[in-house]
């Protein structure tokens, strides 16, 4: 073998590379701590019996102990042999606690075992293992050989004696003692032949026994299948018979029971006995919760009733069952017939409906305390009871009421419907019924009525309201075409009537619509000859009675609108508003209303409909005064302001007093202020709802978008009124100054004595005329209307009396009447407190001062002085009321010349 050398460089890199791997220390394995073993545990909590419990296949400890609780009892023996994760995951105490809790075990005499009856003890928590020190990195590099099984844990097994495992040994000895009862009943030819009937005598103990049965072979401890118990559907089958067979005795004990309680109600031995075969039969419905039994499939057997399918349902319940059908309220005959609701008028009379639901009230009452003393209070035997009353007797009473009171009449069946309910509500007043469910439950008579009611309530209520309008034009018609003169009821002018009118009506609206009179108890036999029509309490009254002064109060008449209203004699246009027939119409909807709210006061389904037909009568109530009455008045009121012909009036009654010019307007606003009373009334009566009526009064409520229509359509309709009657006053004004101006008054003869201090007859008639509009203007419209309005007449003014003064002939004695007359028109307008037409007017005055002045060359002087109008009218048109003058003829060349600079001698040459 031939060595060869090797080079220097090459042996000096692989002697570092060796070197390199002489050094080379492998990573010794170290256990991650948690970061909670670094952090000092300040709540003291121990440490849970199953955090040692390792994980199996990746699958979290919890999770494997989940799936371990559904694996049965003889077969967690197998499962424990699988593994040794698995034997650690079986022999946690967690696991056991988990089935002895669901198994619910019951001291009985027959199951006597001490074990079983001594409380188990606490589950041993285990020593909190220490912490594994963290290697630091300085004694890792120190030491150059790892030991890698170092910190591996290997300890053995833990072997725990059965003093640890209180719950283990429990449930174990249970399954030895429960085994044998499951044996022979499935064994037995009859339940009542197995050890369940025949080792105790006892059915307190049988009950008990058997419910612990059906939860040792249910799902929740899982007791089966084992040895000798593979079918679980027939140990199921048997245990329902035992079931069976058990509440049989019991019903036929209970029976015994209530047959000596009947015969003598002071034995407490025989209510005692009741109880207990009660609860007894209660506790059996453990054995179908612990089955998973639906009973609600079963439905050959099961009642309709909701709370008695409830009770059904619920298990237990075969002596509850047994108890309602021999309740004497349901079997025996109600002594009550719906035919004694009506009265010889056919009218309803509340007094036989109220003696009826008296006699279920006591009757409901007294078997609920016998209930509340026998059964468990977690059945609902009295809810079951109540439910039967009313589906069984309380029905067929409503319904049979109801037919009889819909052939009598309309008002009948609406008062019968409403004051029914509101009775029957008395059945909810019962202690142990004064719940929601309660109330649901008599409700639900009414309402499967309630469409039908809420579209009559509303029919009715509408065509009550049209009567009321169509008898007051019936009336009208009566009025306009008699010959006599009759007096009207008009609404309060002044402030001080308008206060006492509303403090009239809102004392009215506190007080029914329509009144009460009660029915005596103990007298209903002739209660329907000496009752009158029954009606509803106000909206924020309770049924109840009146003492006498009430009824003293009520026998007057509630004549709102004739009690601070002053009488005037009727016209034709105001008439045609009126305040009685609005109030008759907010009377009626009361009637209405007072009727759905006793159901909305119900606050169930019945209430929540009740309120939203209370919208709907509000919103019609709005709609047909405002369409009906409102509209139809204002609508004819203006088209006679536009038909009137001052003219015509002027020819026909003569000139008389200045408020005859303008009748119309007069009557006009007559219409506005009844238009304004009723108005306030709409507002006081909304206003006094109970905010429940109507809900959330918003523009989402329909009431309240009607009752903003009603309020703008009659702003508008006295806005177009105001402004025809403008027109019609301007027609007036013009009408006075054309043709109630005498020629002579500015254009005297020389001979004639008159009295230039005073104005003449015509401006002073013209000023009291349009005194007498802004007058009765200012009574009803706003500051901002009134400006408006006040501009607009004094603009018609001046425009009416420039153009007059333009066509009248004045002499220089006459411009002086004139300018007494334009100081009177100016003192009229000073009261408008209008700066803009106080200007105007001032310079028309001063402008009059052209047909007072002699001397061409000043009147010159005064037409270009644009301060004599303060800027308001140019020359030409100072120049116009120049030519008024009766000498214009002869001043104008002089006039013209001066102003323009024409002279016709030097100017022009004749040839």
């Amino acid at each position: 073998m031939e060595l060869h050398a090797v080079p220097t460089a090459s042996h000096s890199a692989l002697a570092a590379r060796v070197d390199r791997m002489d050094r080379w220390v492998p990573l010794a394995p170290r256990r991650i701590t948690p970061v909670a073993a670094h952090v000092p545990d300040h709540r003291g909590a121990e440490k849970e019996p199953d955090e040692d419990i390792p994980s199996v296949r990746g699958l979290s400890r919890k999770v494997v102990l989940q799936i371990l609780d559904y694996v049965p009892l003889c077969d967690l023996p197998r499962v424990a042999m699988a593994s040794r994760e698995c034997q650690v995951l079986v022999s946690q105490e967690r696991l056991w606690k988990w089935r002895w809790d669901r198994l619910g075990w019951q001291k009985t005499n027959v199951l006597s075992d001490s074990l079983l009856d001594a409380p188990p003890e606490p589950i041993p928590m285990p020593a909190r293992a220490k912490p594994t020190p963290v290697v630091s990195a300085s004694s890792r590099a120190v030491s150059k050989t790892v030991d890698l099984l170092s910190e591996l844990d290997f300890d053995a097994f833990p072997v725990s004696s059965s003093a640890s495992k209180p719950y283990a040994r429990r449930v174990q000895r249970a399954y030895a003692v429960l085994r044998p009862y499951l044996l022979s009943l499935v064994e037995s030819p009859s339940p009542t032949s197995s050890w369940l009937f025949t080792k105790s005598s006892d059915v307190r103990e049988q009950c008990a026994v058997v419910c612990m049965l059906a939860r040792f072979a249910s799902m929740c401890v899982c007791g089966v299948p084992a040895p000798g118990l593979e079918d679980v559907s027939a140990i199921q089958v048997k245990l329902q018979q035992a079931t069976m067979a058990l509440c049989t005795q019991l019903r036929t004990a209970f029976v015994a029971s209530e047959e000596q309680y009947k015969s003598d109600s002071s034995c407490a031995t025989a209510l005692a006995s009741m109880k207990q075969h009660a609860e007894l039969a209660w506790s059996l419905r453990q054995v179908h919760e612990a089955l998973g039994i639906d009973r609600s499939l079963t439905t050959e057997t099961r009642p309709s009733p909701v709370w008695s399918a409830q009770l059904y349902d619920s298990g237990g319940s075969v002596i509850a069952q047994t108890f309602l059908a021999s309740r004497p309220v349901l079997t025996s005959r109600v002594p009550f017939s719906p035919h004694d609701a009506l009265d010889a008028n056919l009218a309803f009379c509340a007094g036989p409906v109220r003696a009826f639901v008296q006699y279920l009230e006591r009757a409901v009452s007294d078997e609920c305390v016998l209930i509340q003393s026998v059964f468990p209070p977690a059945q609902p035997v009295h809810m079951a009871l109540l439910e039967l009353v009313v589906h069984d007797i309380v029905a067929d009473y409503v319904v049979s009421l109801l037919q009889e009171a819909r052939e009598a009449s309309a008002e009948a069946y609406l008062d019968a419907f409403v004051q029914s309910c509101v009775e029957m509500q008395r059945l909810c007043q019962v202690p142990a019924l004064a719940t929601e469910e309660a109330r649901a439950i008599v409700d639900a008579v009414w309402l499967t009525h309630v469409d039908e009611y809420i579209t009559m309530e509303l029919a009715w209520q509408h065509r009550h309201l049209k009567d009321v309008c169509d008898q007051w034009l019936r009336d009208l018609d009566r009025m306009l075409h008699s010959s006599e003169a009759e007096s009207s009821s008009l609404a309060p002018h002044s402030a001080a009537e308008k206060r006492s009118f509303m403090a009239s009506f809102k004392h009215a609206l506190l007080r029914p619509a329509v009144r009460v009179q009660p029915a005596l108890p103990g007298d209903l036999s002739s209660s329907s000859q000496h009752e009158a029509r029954e009606g509803y309490v106000g909206l924020q009254h309770a049924p109840g009675g009146m003492d006498e002064k009430d009824e003293e109060e009520d026998d007057a008449v509630l004549s709102y609108a004739q009690a601070d209203a002053p009488r005037r004699p009727p016209s034709n246009m105001a008439s045609l508003l009126n305040v009685e027939t609005a109030v008759d119409m907010v009377n009626m909807t009361r009637v209405s209303l007072q009727r759905l709210d006793a159901l909305r006061q119900t606050c169930t389904e019945l209430g929540s409909r009740a309120q939203a037909a209370c919208i709907q009568a509000v919103v019609q109530l709005y709609a047909s005064l405002n369409d009906e009455h409102m509209a139809p008045g204002f609508l004819t009121a203006q088209e006679q302001i536009r038909a009137y012909d001052p003219a015509k009036h002027d020819r026909a009654g003569g000139r008389g007093e200045a408020a005859d010019h303008v009748g119309p307007l007069l009557v006009f606003f007559e219409l506005v202020h009844i238009g304004d009373t009723i108005q306030l009334m709409m507002q006081v009566f909304f206003e006094r709802l109970d905010p429940g009526v109507l809900g959330k009064a918003d523009f989402t409520n329909a009431a309240v978008r009607e009752k903003r229509r009603f309020e703008s359509d009659l702003d508008d309709h006295v806005a177009v009124g105001l402004s025809a009657g403008v027109e019609l006053l301007v027609q007036q004004i013009e009408y006075i100054v054309t043709v109630h101006q005498n020629p002579r008054d500015f254009y005297p003869e020389a001979e004639a004595a008159v009295d230039v201090s005073q104005p003449t007859a015509a401006c002073m008639e013209c000023c009291a005329t349009m005194r007498t509009y802004c007058d009765l203007l200012a009574a009803c419209a706003d500051k901002a209307l009134l400006d408006v309005f006040y501009q607009e007449i004094g603009f018609r003014l001046y425009s009416i009396l420039c153009k007059h003064l333009k066509r009248q002939i004045i002499s220089t004695y006459g411009g002086v009447r004139a300018i007494s007359d334009l100081n009177h028109y100016y003192h009229f307008i000073e009261t408008m407190k209008q700066p803009s037409l106080t200007t105007l007017f001032g310079a028309l005055k001063r402008v009059a001062t052209l047909f007072i002045v002699d001397e061409p060359k000043e009147l010159a002087k005064l037409i270009q002085d644009t301060t004599l109008s303060s800027g308001t009218m140019r020359p030409e048109e100072m120049y116009e009321f120049l030519r008024a003058r009766c000498d214009f003829k002869t001043i104008e060349s002089k006039v013209d010349a001066e102003m323009y600079g024409i002279k016709v001698r030097e100017d022009c040459v004749i040839t």
